[in-house]
């Protein structure tokens, strides 16, 4: 999970037709969101395509339209189409978290507050590091996905023996040639854009990426060579934001 930023409303959907909506929804209890006018679309940009919660890719794990109510139709049916209370979700994370009264019990709203202050990656799974992180990962319980945690565990897996090649290619001798060490530097930067916001499971790969020693070497590495540059402090920067450490 990491930090999403809510844009505004649709244009198109204005207040008059999300009275109009909540209306429809109170008298038939039918799902109504789906006619709200550039909703879907907006939500999806929002959060690059992908889970707001789990962050997999929505395409790859349900149909195109799942959409979460943060606050639970059940728990307060006027806010059924309210435009900061819907969620682009999986259908997993939208059925295990359910009803869960965030009223009552509350959870992470990845657009008002940041995971990475209340959640931890280690060891292949998800910790609280706060009250709010324990409650967050009881009410969506990503360990009752077998195929996610092992689909979130193998991409790290992939970014950590990635990294010890590259860490035996810096440490090898003779020193790389200028061509290699060009190669290198790529390779480490290609590596840091899997872990980038608009990649999935983001926050995983980030916090695999950072907290691998062998990431380490090669950094100071490219750094003595004078290859650490810009480019690769942009997206070590980028990783540092997201990362459950």
């Amino acid at each position: 999970m990491i930090k999403l930023e809510r844009p505004n409303r649709p244009v198109a959907f204005t207040a008059a037709i999300e009275h109009a909506l909540i209306a429809i929804y109170l008298e038939s209890n039918k799902p109504v969101w789906h006619d709200a006018p550039g909703v879907v679309d907006a939500l999806r940009t929002m959060s690059r395509e992908k889970c707001a919660y789990c962050e997999a890719s929505i395409a790859e794990r349900n149909t195109p339209s799942e959409i979460d109510h943060f606050v639970s139709k059940d728990n307060d049916p006027t806010r059924v189409v309210e435009w900061t209370n819907l969620l682009p979700c999986c259908r997993g994370c939208n059925s295990r978290k359910g009803t869960h009264d965030v009223l009552a019990e509350p959870i992470i709203n990845p657009c008002d507050i940041d995971p990475k202050q209340h959640l931890l990656y280690a060891d292949g799974y998800f910790r609280p590091k706060t009250a709010l992180g324990k409650t967050t990962l009881r009410a969506l319980d990503f360990t009752l996905d077998r195929k996610l945690m092992r689909a979130i565990y193998e991409l790290t897996l992939q970014a950590n023996n990635r990294l010890e090649e590259l860490a035996e290619k810096a440490a090898a001798e003779p020193p790389p040639t200028k061509g290699n060490l060009t190669r290198l530097r790529n390779r480490i930067a290609a590596l840091m854009e899997d872990g980038q916001a608009k990649e999935k499971f983001a926050a995983a790969v980030s916090t695999a990426i950072l907290r691998s020693p062998d990431y380490v070497t090669v950094k100071a590495f490219l750094q003595q060579a004078d290859r650490w540059d810009a480019e690769l402090q942009n997206l070590e920067d980028t990783l540092q934001s997201h990362a459950l450490l």
